[in-house]
């Protein structure tokens, strides 16, 4: 199996719960060459990836570490690398899979914070008010609906979640370059992070849907009382047509009216969490017939 963004929070995650599961891991590391040994003597290669997602021979390298390394699963852990591997898909071979929604139009929708609230809101899924840049004026007057602050964060994400929180003035100057960027209403409320994992079909396996809420000592503890957060991260799964592992950043207003604020088609650091989702991935790929 092989491992992209190894030097990730999410990308060491997964590898360590690959070891558990006794797994061999080829860990693609942007940043060294070092092997290492995994959990119970589970050998992990790591293998130096100089080249991103955005260079035109990325894909390419990732096809000769398949090749080399006999890789029938590629998990990828960054939100980058996600347009090009779908677009790619079928370059591994059919004895490959990728742990990516099946519809790559659901991908793309998914990856631009933009595109997703609108499909979002269009099929009746609770987003906060967004707008982008260009539809503001130089003084924000029109920005002052979504509320003050308002929170500005770029429509696709570079590598990381980059958000900053500031009044409303302050957002139209600084956003008014270019519509690169998606302008939110700020949601006060209790934040939760919800881990989902949705089959291809419903028919043969049930759906895992987790709901996290950040502890007073920094860590996340599952929170199943919060049904209506269960419920609203359903329905915007099924709403964006993903399937695969998903992670949902959710919201409740001040009246408790939960929102989806951010939808990461893919595994992330949260899996410590959640196990069975990673686990559920590697069984159902274990019982794929060999082509």
């Amino acid at each position: 199996m092989l491992v992209t963004g190894a030097e990730t929070p999410a990308g060491r995650e997964v590898l360590r719960q690959l070891c558990e599961l006794g797994c061999v891991s080829v860990a693609v590391n942007r940043r060294t060459r070092t092997p290492a040994r995994g959990a119970a003597g589970t050998r992990i290669s790591a293998v130096a990836g100089p080249l991103r997602p955005s260079d035109p021979g990325w894909i390419p390298h990732l096809q000769q570490l398949v090749a080399e390394h006999h890789v029938d699963l590629i998990i990828p852990t960054g939100s980058d690398e996600l347009p090009a591997l779908a677009a790619a898909r079928t370059v591994f071979g059919p004895g490959v899979a990728i742990a990516l929604p099946a519809d790559a139009g659901a991908l793309v929708i998914s990856h631009d914070h933009l595109f997703s609230c609108w499909h979002l809101y269009r099929h009746g899924v609770a987003v906060p008010k967004f707008a982008v840049p260009s539809t503001f004026g130089v003084l924000g007057e029109e920005l002052r609906p979504l509320g003050v602050p308002v929170v500005l964060k770029r429509r696709v994400t570079q590598g990381g979640y980059e958000m900053r929180v500031m009044s409303s003035d302050e957002a139209a100057r600084w956003a008014a370059r270019d519509d690169s960027w998606i302008v939110q209403e700020y949601v006060p409320g209790v934040e939760y992070t919800v881990v989902v994992w949705q089959p291809v079909s419903e028919w043969f396996h049930e759906p895992v849907v987790v709901t996290l809420r950040r502890a007073k000592d920094g860590h996340f503890q599952r929170a199943p009382e919060d049904r209506d957060v269960d419920e609203l991260a359903g329905r915007a799964v099924r709403a964006l047509g993903l399937t695969g592992p998903v992670c949902l950043r959710i919201r409740r207003r001040t009246d408790g009216t939960p929102l989806v604020i951010s939808v990461a088609p893919r595994v992330t650091e949260h899996l410590r969490y959640v196990p069975e989702i990673l686990e559920r991935i590697v069984w159902i790929h274990r019982q794929r017939p060999t082509p």
